[in-house]
Formats: C-alpha cells, structure tokens, sequence
C-alpha cells in the first residue's frame, strides 16, 4: 500500500469512521438513536446492548466499504480521485440506512415497553450564562489579520508569481490543470478566506444564540455541563476556522515561492487530520451538551425525567416546531447544533449558503476558464 492510500485511510477515512462507529455515545443521556427517554432508561441493559450492537454493525461496514475501496484501488495512485468520492457516498449512505434502522427499532422499543409513561421533565432556558460560554468573536480578528495579510504579500510579489499556475495535481504529483496568471486566480484564495471567515463566525455566533436547556432536576450540572460543552465546541470552531485560514494562505504563499507538491499535499492531509481529530477529541470528551463530562454535584437527579418531544423531530434527525421561536438546536444524533426547520430564517440562510457555495464554484471555474 502506497503512501498516498495510507495518508487517505489514516486522516480522512479512519477518523469518519471512528465518529460514525461511536455516535450513540455521544448523545445526551436523554436521548437514544432519536427518541427521547430516561436517563434511567439510557442506561438500562436494553439499550446498552443496543448501542453496542449498532457499534458493531458500524464497525464491519467500514471494513467492508474499507476492504472494497483498496481493491478498487488495486495499487493504482491515480484511482484515488474515483474512489475517494464513491468512499464518502457509501460512508453516508451506510450511516444513514443503519441510523434510521435503528431509529425505528428505538420508536418500537419505546411503545413496547411503555417507557412514555415515564414522568416528563420541567426544563429551565438559562439566557444569562450562555454568552459567557464563549470564545470572545475579538479573537476572530486574528483570522481577519492573516486574510489582510495574505492579501498585501501575494499584491507585493504579484510579478513574482509565474506567468502560468499549476492548479490541479493527480495523486502521483503530476500537474493536470494550468491557468494563465491573473488577479482572479492569484486572489481566489482570499475569496475562500473570506467565506470561510464568516461562516465561522456565524457558526460561534449560533452556538450563542443557541437555548441553553436546563434540566431543573439537577439545575447546576446540567448548567456546568452545557457551558463546558458550548465553551469547547467554540474553541474548537476558532481552531478549525484558523486551521483553514492558514492552509488557504499556504496555498497562496505557493503562488509566489512553489513547493515540491507532496510536501504540499502532506500540509493538507496534516490540517484535515487536525480538523478530524479535534472533532473526535469534544466527542469523546464532552458529548452533546457536555453529556460526557463527568458530574461534581453528587446532589444530581435520580434521571427519572425526560422530555418527550419526539413530535418535533422527524426522524429523529430533523427538527420542526413552529412554537419554537430558536433557530439553532442541539442535534439529536452525534454532536453540534442543527437548524429548526419551522422558522423561515432557516431555509432562507439555507439557501443564502448554497448560493454562496455554487457562485464560488462558479467564479473558480470562470477564473480557470
């Protein structure tokens, strides 16, 4: 196996499946597989074999999809640009069909055993710890200092810059795509910049926005839990945002002083390990809304009280109340924040993106055109 196949398996292909694989322990306590339930409940032999029973069903599909893509492959570097995109869509298609399966084997389980009949929590929206929860959006002036930065050195040296830009590379270093030089290919990276740095800050903003759901069963847990999980995911975002901003920069810098492209490629493949792995370190240490970090009040609930909303999630995945007046939602299955889709705003910001994302599509290929 050749080392472009075990860049592709070790920081793409791995960390998504270990994401996959582990989802349901990263959930809320109040939550399996989409349905609302106890804590009591959530811990119950039941479903603790059924968490690990979805694991491993994750497990040998990866494998197998895995095991496909390499014969696929057959050795072959430059198969990688097929297979790599067929290996994302079977890695979404698996995880969605064994999700639902297992939504719907939840939603039996539940009527079967009555677990409705558990008593209903009272919860609490807690609007004046939620901003301080927060990294400050002060320190997304660093990422706006790097985007100017950028911007200054590629116009100092623009006449440095060949008069012909290698743009895309087949997996072996062979180049595949040239542009003659110009101000639109030179600057499209501080477009990408400048999308990526709003997104991102409309991403912290939305983790502020966000309710903040307060079980009053054991009010100062949950509280400590949620501003720790809002906390992380926020540092985690400026990271990530940073991450991104550079690697652009890097690819500019690349214009003016090229780099042998497998030094190059190694840099990309080493931010997206960088993206991945912070991803798996706030699930496995924090959990959706700090689920997975570990409680100091002894004082806590006994988990006997639920919030059965299940009406408002459609398939456990899709939020939908229209006597919501929030935006931003805590995902039900795995971690980070989802849209309710009842408010307008939602599908209007829906579409603002995609529209975004399709005119720099089109810019960039204007621009290499």
């Amino acid at each position: 196996m050749n080392t472009w196949i075990w860049l592709y398996m070790v920081t793409m292909f791995v960390p998504m499946s270990i994401l996959l694989i582990f989802s349901p322990y990263f959930t809320r306590k109040t939550v399996s597989f989409g349905i609302s339930i106890s804590e009591e409940i959530y811990h119950s032999p039941i479903l603790k074999a059924l968490r690990k029973q979805y694991a491993l069903i994750m497990t040998v599909l990866m494998i197998i999809l895995f095991s496909g893509c390499l014969y696929l492959i057959g050795g072959k570097t430059n198969a990688l640009g097929t297979v790599f995109p067929l290996s994302i869509i079977g890695i979404i298609a698996c995880s969605s069909i064994v999700s639902f399966l297992f939504y719907s084997r939840m939603k039996k389980l539940k009527i079967i055993h009555n677990w409705n009949s558990q008593q209903l929590s009272r919860i609490a929206i807690d609007l004046s710890s939620r901003k301080q929860a927060l990294r400050s959006n002060w320190w997304y002036v660093l990422h706006a200092a790097i985007i100017v930065g950028c911007f200054f050195f590629t116009l100092s040296h623009y006449d440095q810059i060949p008069a012909q830009i290698a743009m895309k590379f087949d997996f072996e270093g062979n180049i595949i795509s040239i542009a003659n030089k110009s101000y639109g290919i030179v600057f499209m990276p501080q477009v990408l910049q400048i999308f990526m740095f709003i997104l991102f800050f409309i991403l912290n903003y939305s983790i502020r926005s966000s309710k903040q759901i307060i079980d009053v069963s054991k009010p100062e847990v949950s509280r400590q839990q949620d501003l720790l999980f809002r906390r992380r995911s926020s540092t985690l975002l400026l990271v990530i945002g940073l991450s991104v901003i550079l690697l652009l920069g890097i690819i500019q810098w690349n214009f003016v002083y090229p780099w042998d492209i497998q030094i190059l490629t190694y840099i990309i493949h080493l931010f997206v390990s960088i993206v991945l792995l912070g991803i798996i370190w706030l699930a496995f240490t924090t959990g959706q809304g700090g689920s997975r970090v570990a409680a100091h009040n002894t004082h806590a609930g006994a988990g006997q009280h639920f919030r059965n909303d299940d009406a408002f999630w459609k398939l456990g995945a899709i939020y939908f109340n229209p006597n919501d007046p929030s935006i931003f939602v805590e995902k039900r299955m795995g971690v980070g924040w989802t849209l309710n889709f009842a408010r307008p705003v939602s599908w209007i910001s829906l579409l603002v993106l995609i529209v975004v994302i399709v005119g720099i599509v089109v810019y960039s290929s204007y621009v290499i055109a």
